[in-house]
């Protein structure tokens, strides 16, 4: 009956995007609400110090699954999407991207093992490092680019939330005291390790594709055709996780703890941003090679009321930030719910720029959106290495809230004035 409903509100076409929303929100929402079920438990159990060094090595690990995801989230996605129907192309799409991203993985654990075994503060760590590459390695894996641009993510869904479920009681069953919080971050990863492996052998069954060694060539073209989605992903990871790092020169890991928990709770809100703009994605592309009203018109109708959702959730999170501390924490931690309400602002300023990101992207004007995500990378670093040294953690999340506010406001000025034709008007 809803489905009914709402195709006489965003017109049938437009049921698809809701259909994969739905999909993918399962996805993430076993990928990022299942950890915050876990978040009182840790508190109590390995404590908000330790915390802390988790939530630091788990963001150390997090610029590694950029560099192994290379952008393909979007370059490969658009590829899928405009080939979806071509099995010898999807054979060799898919063999070239898993073969770049393997390639991109071992190369991420030399960098990691070296750093570990030569420097002293990360050797004091070193069983939490190793345990925690399982993140990078079952991101690796995760084939969500490939069913993004099917626009099939049920068959990934149902056993990431299996996988996750599993997690989740691995947490409970086996982390029983503060020297066991490595294995916090070996179960962070297990989720997407065992989805991975699950999502590759059904893309190989489902849809009959051959996996074979690529030509380098062919791997190379891969790498060059997500150079600046990559280079503009891996400067979102510097500004979304270096915050973490340069807090942690001028903090404890007490306040890193205080920090890592009211960034997980917005993170958890963030993912819906990610859900919808990978649920669109697809059919933006597609719309692109026809006429850009119809972009205009699918945004119309499904952009607006997210964002007015987005807008209500952070709004509900900033008032009642000491109850979801309290109630994640089992504690009241009075730090913790002046930072959240601070970052509670970032998922409107973010859920801002969707429109703009997914129209440059589908335009193929990449350059355009990797310069605005450099420069907004760089003033982040410079803000956050000001503030965080004068006002600690409050000073690391306004900076945050300043670089989305950058971010957003030069993405919308860089369509209207250096690409007018693909304007959000209309």
């Amino acid at each position: 009956m809803a489905l009914k409903h709402l195709k006489k509100y965003i017109g049938g076409e437009y049921v698809g995007v809701y259909r994969n929303f739905v999909f993918l929100a399962a996805l993430q929402v076993t990928n990022f609400l299942l950890p915050l079920v876990t978040l009182p438990y840790l508190l109590r159990v390995i404590g908000t110090e330790k915390f802390g060094i988790v939530t630091y090595i788990q963001a150390f690990m997090l610029f590694f699954t950029v560099v192994t995801d290379y952008g393909f989230n979007a370059s490969a996605t658009r590829s899928v999407a405009l080939h979806k129907h071509d099995k010898a192309y999807l054979s060799g799409l898919f063999s070239q991207v898993v073969t770049a991203k393997l390639l991109l993985c071992g190369l991420s654990f030399t960098v990691v093992a070296t750093l570990v075994l030569t420097v002293d503060s990360f050797y004091q760590y070193r069983e939490a490092y190793f345990l925690g590459f399982g993140i990078v390695l079952g991101q690796a894996l995760l084939p969500v680019w490939f069913y993004q641009g099917m626009e099939e993510m049920k068959y990934i869904t149902a056993m990431n939330l299996l996988a996750k479920v599993t997690f989740t009681t691995l947490i409970f069953v086996l982390v029983k005291k503060e020297s066991d919080y490595p294995l916090v971050l070996l179960f962070f990863g297990t989720g997407n390790l065992l989805s991975g492996i699950y999502g590759f052998a059904r893309i190989l069954r489902r849809y009959g594709l051959t996996l074979r060694l690529p030509a380098w060539i062919a791997v190379w073209q891969q790498l060059r055709e997500g150079w600046y989605v990559f280079l503009s992903s891996f400067c979102i990871a510097v500004y979304s996780n270096a915050n973490i790092f340069i807090l942690g020169f001028f903090a404890s890991n007490l306040v890193l703890g205080y920090y890592g928990i009211a960034d997980r709770i917005v993170n958890a809100i963030r993912q819906v941003l990610a859900v919808f703009s990978q649920a669109i994605y697809p059919y933006v592309c597609r719309l692109a090679s026809a006429n850009h009203a119809s972009i205009l018109n699918l945004l119309r109708k499904v952009y607006i009321p997210f964002l007015s959702f987005v807008f209500v959730i952070s709004l509900g999170t900033c008032i009642f930030a000491d109850r979801i501390v309290h109630l994640l924490a089992g504690r009241d931690i009075a730090e913790a719910v002046h930072l959240l309400r601070i970052l509670s602002v970032a998922p409107v300023i973010i859920a801002l720029n969707i429109p703009v990101y997914q129209i440059l992207l589908a335009y193929d004007l990449k350059r355009s959106y990797t310069l605005v995500i450099t420069l907004g990378a760089i003033l982040n670093i410079v803000l956050n290495t000001i503030l965080s040294a004068r006002f600690s953690a409050t000073g690391t999340a306004v900076s945050v809230l300043v670089t989305e506010l950058f971010i957003t406001g030069s993405l919308h000025l860089v369509l209207t004035y250096r690409h007018p034709q693909y304007a959000l008007r209309g």
